[in-house]
């Protein structure tokens, strides 16, 4: 520092020799004559006051007569406080002996650089470097100092520190080494949390190069959104990953945010991805400019805007619906005030838009009902809850008109209700032909009840005379001496009687169930004990046909039940008697399962398979209508098609129904099903199942659906469930070429048309011993 010092005191040797010179009146005085010399003292004036170092100077006595701008400064003092005071009133006490030492110095005529302390005006002390010259006047007499002072305060200090020991030195070496350490690491860190804050953001962002154009960065939401990997990006530029796009919409826009140095937005932007298909995004690219303020880097921004742009098209297509739509629609505020009506609105009330914003539904009140109405209203919908009803309304002409309307609560963000949207539709004419179904319905409904009150007296009147004829003709059957053509009558006569009555019954039993007086009476039914009934009763048809009659009872289904027994047994005779009754040859098979429900009860199938003539699918839906019958039943001359109308209503009382499954040359399946409780009963535990017909068979394979394939399964069982017989044995033969033994046992079924044991075989995989 004092080396620099004094390389700048002897810089600047002449102009301190000129201003010392201009300061002690040795530069010639500029008068009107001479500009030049007046522009000479101004330009060393300004020299003085705009040094960078402090100049002082002082008379004979040491005391100051000048100190420019700089001195005054570094003492922190006003310039003209300054004139008049003696140097030693800046000199501490300690050092006044040696500035004796050096005022006698310069009054010898020499001058010198040395360092002093000097007190500042606030008492601080300044250290300077001084470089001091004496003046003199024209008679050689000593007449002052001048002296230029450079501030060394900062330097005296690192001497100090220095001066310490090299302890310090080092400690503080180490603290400056600390610092830039953790200066490296405040770095690092800033580093990595600008990289995670880049990986993390759920927008795509990347950068560029902006002279190569190639993708330097790219975080991870782009990875996601393209299904590209970053290192197949890195390295790349647009026109590398897109192709088949024009170079002015790849490059040519980085090259232009790089050439402008603004910014673009491109609103809109179709991409293919990898794996999502084409993406609309709104991508912006920012020039990241250099301190030279040329284009270093690209930052682009990419969001995927594919489903607000998907929701924007369906809320205008929304929009379009409601303006469009052919119900009215009306959208209240959450006080119930009008904001919109759709068009349909005007045309069913008659109240333009105009008049209805602002106003309250209740615009459109017939008063016809009661205040309750709405207040349930109100309350449904302010619970968040859909209200569905009629109004009663009132046009703008005064006419009435019904309307059907749902209306919904509308949430906000905080979840609070901020509208309430109803749609209407005008239902006066639906309304009015209710009310005349309503009448016809009433009318109906009386005739029915009337005729069914007449026939069950009827059937009560012609019962009583009937029954007296049954027992006489039995009487009379009992005499042997009976011809065999009077024998032969009264059989006829019995015959006839019986059919009567049963017909009777019938009757009876469908006019209680018009008349809605049919009732449950559940009661404790034992499978094995109806089953045995019902085998006996068909047991000498069946062998008088030549027909299997036979039973598949589920081990796993209980065998005590709580139902309408009279019922159920009514409806499977029904159903079983058909069987019998129209198939010639072959077999009729019951079968018998049930599932488990949530509440503990049971859901029971019974399955009447069998082989006969099949229907026609014109006689389906006559099948459960009373009084009529299929083609093979009128063919027949027997019965009066009362027997499954009644099965099913039967089934429909006990929690069930009854469906059908037939084709003409293919035999029926007609399923039963009923809900039921089961009823444990540990004492009956060990009887065997009821035998049915049941023949054991030996000797055959076990089919075993495991070894099908899967798709194979699936079709064979549609084909089933649908009857469509051909496609069943096409599969069926295909199956006999891969897997014989499943394949022939799967014919087997199919040929003795035994379908439902085919259906259970596909649906849940078990092996069933053929």
């Amino acid at each position: 520092m004092l080396f620099f010092s004094n390389i700048g005191y002897i810089r600047n040797m002449n102009i301190l020799r000129s201003t010392r010179r201009w300061l002690h009146g040795k530069l010639p005085k500029p008068s009107l004559t001479d500009p030049p010399g007046r522009d000479a003292e101004l330009r060393y004036r300004l020299i003085v006051d705009t040094a960078s170092e402090g100049i002082w100077a002082f008379n004979a006595d040491y005391e100051t007569t000048f100190a420019n701008a700089r001195m005054a400064e570094m003492l922190g003092n006003r310039q003209e406080d300054l004139v008049g005071r003696p140097f030693v009133d800046f000199v501490y006490d300690e050092d006044r002996e040696d500035h004796g030492k050096r005022e006698a110095t310069r009054r010898a005529g020499k001058p010198e650089v040395y360092e002093r302390r000097i007190r500042k005006a606030d008492g601080a002390a300044l250290w300077v470097l001084i470089s001091a010259t004496p003046t003199f006047d024209d008679t050689g007499r000593f007449s002052g100092s001048f002296s230029m002072m450079t501030d060394i305060t900062y330097r005296k200090h690192l001497e100090e520190v220095a001066r310490n020991s090299m302890e310090d030195l080092e400690r503080a070496n180490a603290l400056l080494e600390a610092k830039v350490e953790e200066r490296t690491r405040e770095l690092a860190q800033r580093e990595s949390f600008l990289s995670i804050i880049f990986e993390s953001l759920p927008t795509t962002i990347f950068v560029k190069d902006a002279r190569t154009l190639r993708y330097l960065r790219f975080n991870r939401a782009g990875e996601k959104l393209t299904g590209w990997s970053r290192e197949s990006v890195l390295g790349k530029t647009s026109a590398d990953l897109f192709p088949d796009r024009d170079e002015s919409e790849t490059i040519g826009r980085d090259r232009m945010v790089a050439e402008t140095k603004t910014m673009m937005d491109i609103p809109l932007e179709i991409v293919a991805t990898a794996h999502l298909g084409p993406r609309m995004l709104h991508t912006t690219s920012i020039p990241i400019l250099d301190e030279e303020g040329e284009s270093q880097y690209i930052l682009g921004i990419a969001e995927d805007i594919t489903e607000r742009k998907r929701d924007e098209d369906d809320l205008k297509k929304l929009s379009i619906a409601v303006t469009q739509s052919p119900a009215a629609v009306v959208i209240t505020d959450a006080s119930g005030t009008i904001e919109y009506v759709n068009p349909k609105f005007t045309e069913l009330t008659g109240y333009t838009s105009d008049e209805t914003i602002g106003k309250n539904p209740r615009i459109l009140n017939s008063r016809l009902l009661p205040p309750e109405y709405f207040e349930s209203l109100w309350e449904t919908i302010r619970a968040r809850e859909v209200w569905h009803g009629e109004f009663l309304n009132r046009r703008k002409d005064g006419t009435l008109y019904w309307e059907l309307a749902s209306i919904s609560s509308v949430l906000g963000d905080d979840d609070e209700i901020t509208h309430y949207v109803a749609v209407k539709e005008d239902i006066s004419d639906k309304k009015r032909v209710e009310f005349e179904l309503k009448e016809s319905k009433e009318a109906a409904e009386a005739s029915n009840r009337a005729k069914s009150a007449f026939l069950a007296n009827m059937s009560h009147e012609i019962r009583t005379p009937l029954n007296a004829m049954l027992g006489f003709s039995q009487i009379l059957l009992r005499d042997e001496s009976l011809k065999f053509s009077q024998r032969e009558s009264l059989e006829a006569i019995e015959r006839s009687g019986k059919r009567l009555l049963e017909l009777i019954t019938e009757i009876l039993e469908l006019s209680k169930i018009e008349a809605g007086r049919m009732t449950f009476n559940p009661s404790r039914v034992d499978l094995h004990s109806l089953v045995d009934e019902i085998y006996a009763l068909f047991g000498a048809q069946t062998l008088m046909k030549s027909l299997e009659l036979s039973l598949d009872f589920d081990e796993s289904s209980p065998t005590l039940i709580l139902t309408d027994e009279a019922k159920l047994r009514r409806a499977l005779i029904n159903i079983i008697g058909n069987a019998v009754k129209f198939t010639d040859r072959g077999f009729v098979r019951l079968e018998i399962r049930s599932a488990r429900r949530e509440d503990g009860r049971f859901d029971f199938t019974f399955t009447v398979v069998d082989s006969g003539p099949g229907i026609a699918a014109e006689d389906l839906p006559l099948l459960f209508q009373a009084f009529e019958q299929t083609a093979a039943g009128k063919k027949s001359g027997s019965g009066t098609g009362l027997g499954l109308a009644l099965s099913r209503d039967y089934s429909r009382l006990m929690g069930g129904d009854i469906l059908v499954r037939s084709e003409p040359g293919k035999g029926s399946v007609f399923s039963l099903m009923i809900v039921a409780a089961g009823i444990e009963d540990d004492s009956r535990s060990g009887r065997d199942r009821p035998s049915f017909g049941q023949v054991p068979r030996t000797g055959e394979k076990p089919v075993r659906v495991a070894e099908l394939p899967r798709d194979r399964l699936e079709a064979m069982r549609e084909a089933t469930l649908t009857a469509d017989i051909d496609r069943l044995l096409a599969l069926i033969a295909e199956t006999e070429r891969t897997v014989p033994v499943t394949g022939a046992a799967l014919r087997k079924l199919a040929a003795e048309y035994r379908y439902a044991e085919l259906i259970d075989l596909f649906d849940y995989g078990r092996s069933h011993d053929l």
